[in-house]
């Protein structure tokens, strides 16, 4: 599955070093298109200069030269760049799922939402909802960047007290999902829809009634292409967009977040080798795995000419094939069987490498076989 992403570096200029990169892909018209147009029209012609076209949604005046309400102010002007690009893998179109902060996510009048670690699905927080009296108590975020016409997956785990009203899924407009029907453990809920916009809401909704004052929990929430919910992540930090936070280097490794070049979103982790053997870069622990489970770790790696090739781990068990490709990005993976409820990964040189040999890596995720 193939995603535009639209960027800016509002602020910079086409010949900074290090631009910072905003991801405007949510105002962007995808019904109407993205043109680019660059080279020549045949071998005989000359080379033109490149173009591309697109039209953004500026309802709120985000993108009008000089207006000060603006979140880029003052920074909408001419020759400002502009990059824009596919991503190639599966991803999550809900920006904010495992809840390292409350960004994106929105409720109803009375419930309080708050974070939370008591009950937690991915990562080291979930999202905590005290409901009020009311009923159709619910908690929401916009998702943006679907095709009109495409068949999709929206999903989230619920963790319901015993003595709670249940909770269900669905987008908003068309209808209700599902309730959930499990207690004092985490459920996956989900709702299929085609979507009939870009942008549509999740949500999730109580069912019925509640005493004030009853709690959930969600966590792990994703909306995906297709008729069935993916796995989640068991990856805490696979997509370096907040930095390389939860990989640790075995010491001779330099691990950076780079803007240089990204398989998905804006960044990716940068390791530079030093010249000694058994380097490596290890995931923080996963936990919550299911001893005699089969899992898969994945990732995509980009590997300049010339440098060392790498492999991906499961520390102390599986090894995966050595990397191939050259100045492109690889998906690599490796399979393993949980022996504990608690595992490691990492990603390391398939050699001893030269000091100074390079790999990016990017959307690195850790999933459920079957």
């Amino acid at each position: 599955m193939a995603r535009i992403i639209a960027e800016v570096a509002f602020g910079y200029t086409i010949t900074s070093a290090s631009p910072v990169w905003t991801d405007i892909t949510q105002y962007v018209d995808l019904a109407a298109g993205v043109r680019i147009s660059r080279g020549a029209s045949d071998e005989s012609s000359e080379a033109q200069t490149g173009t591309a076209g697109l039209t953004l949604d500026n309802s709120d005046g985000r993108f009008t030269p000089a207006r000060t309400a603006s979140p880029y102010y003052p920074n909408v002007r001419k020759n400002v760049p502009i990059r824009i690009r596919t991503v190639s893998a599966d991803r999550n179109l809900v920006t904010n799922p495992s809840f390292g902060s409350l960004t994106d996510w929105t409720k109803t009048a009375s419930p309080t939402i708050a974070l939370d670690a008591t009950h937690v699905m991915h990562g080291s927080q979930a999202l905590r909802v005290t409901w009020g009296a009311p009923a159709g108590q619910s908690v929401y975020t916009d998702v943006y960047g679907l095709d009109i016409g495409k068949r999709y997956t929206a999903s989230a785990y619920v963790w319901v007290p015993t003595g709670a009203p249940a909770m269900e899924c669905h987008i908003e407009g068309m209808g209700l999902g599902t309730a959930s029907t499990l207690n004092d453990n985490w459920q996956r809920i989900a709702f299929n829809f085609t979507a009939t916009s870009t942008q549509h809401r999740l949500v999730l909704e109580i069912v019925g009634t509640p005493t004030s004052g009853t709690q959930c929990w969600v966590d792990a929430v994703a909306l995906w292409e297709g008729t069935s919910a993916v796995a989640p992540n068991l990856l805490a930090n696979g997509t370096f967009e907040a930095g390389v936070s939860g990989w640790t280097s075995s010491g001779t490794p330099v691990v950076t977040q780079s803007s240089t070049r990204a398989q998905q979103g804006t960044y990716s982790m940068l390791v530079t080798w030093g010249g000694v053997d058994n380097q490596t870069v290890t995931s923080a622990a996963m936990t919550g795995l299911v001893i005699g489970t089969t899992y898969t770790f994945y990732a995509y790696v980009w590997v300049p000419t010339g440098h060392t090739t790498v492999r991906l781990t499961q520390v102390g068990g599986a090894i995966g094939e050595d990397s191939t490709l050259f100045a492109q990005w690889q998906r690599l993976s490796v399979t393993f069987t949980a022996t504990s409820t608690s595992h490691q990964v990492r990603i390391r040189p398939s050699t001893i490498p030269t000091s100074g040999h390079q790999v990016w890596m990017d959307a690195a995720q850790v999933e459920e076989v079957g």
